[in-house]
């Protein structure tokens, strides 16, 4: 099935060079404007965005969606919306408030809440995104930083994720990693069994402790900490392979999607204030094709001003 991700000699040779593109959600056409006071309901399968070659986001399970703001204010109390991922831009919300939002809860084929990565999503507000070929999958909107956010490889293996947010507050931290086991990157065979609010997590980190299970220095996330409950415009990232579909969402709540990205390498986005004035989505960023070049007897690949070697390392 996979894993054989990025920087392979003969992949890199023959590809286009960090590749990237933005899709940003339109709540207005998808749903009607009438959906940002009364809910739509749409079936499993009904396709939110896509950007070609990549990524197709769709619904996985059966819920009713309503339109909602997905930008958020931080600390500075600057209205975080636009988003650079390499070459391609992008605005959220640039005309009000335009993300879309399941309403209700993801559950397990029980009934459920979800939270133990054991425990898998069957229902409510899921988005899943099937993708074409290797590499970075990027999920935006407006995070708070009290709820537990998770994604799913396959919908059956919770898997290790990067979460960033510009947060309203501070929570001593924007971004962690959740690392998964090295062969496939599942949390399970990295010792975790439940996934904790990501203030909890940024404050454990911050202050040393183990954050991973039930039985580490952190068991709840009310305990050691007090509850900050701030939001913040931010991502999930995870690494993504081809042929495979993936399932994202807020555990006790509902994620509130904005824009999701695609990357053909390992790039941060940045976030920021602002408004990337005539961008439309998708937004795909511009590169050349590579060039292959023989240099001192060596093998050398030259895209966009930059020259590799074969095993896709930067050489001057």
């Amino acid at each position: 099935m996979k894993k054989n991700l990025l920087f392979v000699a003969a992949l890199f040779a023959a590809s286009v060079v960090n590749a990237q593109s933005i899709f940003v959600v339109d709540g207005k056409t998808l749903l009607g404007a009438d959906a940002a006071s009364t809910a739509v309901s749409k079936s499993a399968g009904f396709e939110i965005g896509k950007i070609d070659g990549a990524v197709t986001c769709t619904t996985a399970f059966d819920d009713s969606y309503k339109i909602v703001g997905t930008n958020a204010k931080n600390a500075a109390d600057e209205v975080i919306n636009t988003i650079t991922l390499g070459s391609a831009t992008a605005t959220v919300d640039t005309d009000g408030a335009n993300g879309v939002q399941g309403q209700t809860n993801p559950k397990d084929a029980e009934g459920n809440p979800l939270g133990a990565i054991s425990a898998l999503p069957a229902s409510g507000a899921v988005f899943k995104f099937q993708v074409e070929k290797d590499g970075f999958l990027y999920v935006f909107g407006k995070l708070s930083s009290n709820k537990t956010y998770m994604a799913w490889e396959e919908g059956k293996n919770a898997i290790g994720y990067t979460l960033y947010a510009d947060w309203a507050k501070d929570v001593k931290g924007k971004t962690y990693t959740l690392e998964g086991d090295e062969e496939m990157n599942f949390l399970a065979g990295a010792g975790y069994t439940q996934i904790l609010w990501p203030e909890t997590i940024l404050q454990a980190t911050a202050d040393g402790k183990s954050f991973k299970n039930a039985d580490s220095d952190v068991t709840a996330n009310e305990n050691p900490y007090t509850k900050v409950g701030t939001s913040g415009f931010g991502y999930v990232k995870c690494a993504v392979y081809k042929d495979c579909f993936y399932y994202v969402h807020a555990v006790g709540s509902k994620f509130s999607l904005g824009a999701f990205g695609f990357s053909e390498t390992n790039i941060d986005p940045v976030l920021s204030a602002g408004d990337a004035t005539g961008v439309a989505a998708p937004v795909a960023a511009s590169v050349s094709a590579p060039v292959k070049s023989i240099e001192n007897g060596k093998v050398v690949i030259s895209a966009n001003g930059v020259k590799y070697n074969v095993a896709g390392v930067r050489v001057k």
